[in-house]
């Protein structure tokens, strides 16, 4: 046995316990065992180690092979060396061992070092471990091991965010505890445990009580509490379809619309599909749609787009039947409405008509013919339609008056007779005579006007005439 203050510096081991019988009990030493290769070398023995300073040794404060059993302190008063000469529970060490001076670099000099299949009880000893330092870097083998500061904890901070499926893993280490915000103030944490809780008041709306246990050295295991709150306040993200004009279905007085809206939520809780989703029957004209989607926690999003119904064109005006004068111009008016542009064709007797010569506006709203003349007679109509479809107008009739001509006697001698015809320059008119107004005989064709001599027969009584416009 070793106590009291007892020094050894400068050699290659300051204590040997060496073979399977060999025990020894180091304890009280506060003068430093230091400057040596090793401070305590155990080879097959017992050894227990309480309130030593072991510091700045070459290789090690504690080298332990070939099975040595040491208890350098023991929380659970095991008393596995047997000695029973320490100061904890069943006489095992109560550690305090001031293990400092030695690299936390992974790299001889060791604290302790263990070759052995059998662990060190190493409890609430002295490390002395700085911010960022590791005692397990100054530690090589099987080693069970504390710190001898009392542990002093505080859970990571509170945190809050959207969807329950945001809420961070907990941390299952000290390095993770610490990057989440948790501080370790005081002492060395051995193990790390935690355990969630989740209370709701309404759907989208949790909060997790995150429990941390942290245990090291000898003293009890400590708890510290982190609160998650998720809040789902966020509205479903929507996309609604584009406005879309079509025209309504061939015979019907609606339209069979496809369209497309999606919804989607952040935290995955809609509740139902949104309506409308796709497909309906819309009357003519415009249809405002309104999609309502709505999650889990009662956010809703709205968005709107507009249906236009466009169904064939109304005629709002009908052509109107007209009587012209030969020569004269003569014009058709129709009037249409539509929310789609209109197209118009004219057609006569159901034949369509295009601009040229005296016609000009067979593709517009209004046909206009130029000297008309009887062949122009007929009925016409006009066909206006947009995409949805074509409405015909009523037929309108094109009555056309012959043209009058004039007959004038310019002169009469005893030889002839000096006839002049006069009307719409270019008609062709006749001239007739007759000597009883019953039978007429033709003298003469040409187009207005024009002069004619007819021979004066004294035989003949009385003769009239008269001029007739011809075809």
């Amino acid at each position: 046995m070793i106590i009291s203050n007892t020094s050894v510096t400068g050699g290659f081991c300051a204590v040997q316990v060496r073979g399977t019988n060999a025990s020894a009990s180091v304890l009280g030493n506060q003068r430093p065992i230091s400057g040596n290769d090793v401070a305590v070398f155990v080879s097959g023995g017992r050894a227990l180690l309480e309130g030593n300073t072991l510091t700045n040794n070459r290789l090690a404060a504690l080298l332990v092979e070939n099975d040595g059993i040491v208890d350098a302190g023991d929380c659970s008063g095991a008393n596995i060396t047997g000695l029973g000469t320490g100061g904890g529970t069943n006489g095992a060490s109560a550690g305090l061992n001031d293990f400092s001076g030695y690299g936390f670099d992974k790299v001889a000099p060791w604290a302790i070092t263990n070759s052995s299949s059998i662990p060190i009880l190493a409890d609430r000893n002295v490390f002395k471990a700085g911010a960022g330092e590791n005692i397990h870097d100054l530690l090589a083998g099987a080693i069970s091991f504390s710190d001898s500061g009392s542990l002093s904890v505080s859970a990571p901070p509170d945190v809050e965010v959207e969807c329950l499926s945001q809420v961070p893993l907990a941390a299952t280490n000290v390095k993770e505890f610490v990057e989440a915000g948790g501080v370790v103030a005081s002492g060395v944490v051995a193990s790390i445990s935690s355990s969630d809780s989740i209370s709701t008041d309404r759907s989208g709306h949790y909060t997790v009580t995150r429990c941390y246990t942290l245990a090291g050295g000898c003293d009890q295991a400590l708890s510290c509490n982190q609160l998650i709150v998720a809040r789902d306040d966020q509205g479903p993200i929507m996309h609604c379809s584009g406005n879309i004009v079509q025209a309504v279905d061939k015979g019907c007085p609606y339209a069979t619309v496809t369209f497309t809206n999606l919804a989607a939520d952040s935290c995955g809780e809609l509740s139902g599909p949104w309506l409308p989703v796709s497909t309906g029957q819309f009357p003519i004209g415009t249809n405002t749609v309104i999609v309502i989607a709505t999650d889990l926690a009662y956010n809703s999003t709205v968005c709107s787009f507009d249906v236009a119904v466009i169904g064939p064109p109304i005629i709002t005006q009908q052509p109107a039947s007209r009587t012209n004068n030969a020569g004269t111009s003569a014009s058709f008016k129709v009037a249409a409405t539509s929310a789609a542009p209109l197209s118009f064709r004219w057609k006569q007797n159901g034949v369509q008509l295009a601009d040229g010569g005296k016609l000009s506006g067979t593709a517009g709203a209004e046909l206009i013919m130029s000297t008309v003349s009887e062949t122009d007679a007929a009925d016409y109509q006009v066909d206006v339609s947009n995409f949805a479809g074509v409405t015909s107008s009523a037929k309108a009739h094109l009555s056309v008056v012959a043209p009058q001509g004039n007959l004038r006697i310019l002169g009469v001698s005893r030889s002839e007779v000096t006839l002049a015809v006069t009307g719409p320059a270019g008609y062709r008119f006749g001239i007739l005579t007759s000597t009883n107004l019953m039978h007429w005989v033709g003298l003469y064709t040409n187009r207005a006007p024009f002069t004619f001599p007819h021979p004066n027969s004294t035989l003949i009584g009385c003769r009239f005439y008269r001029a007739l416009h011809l075809p």
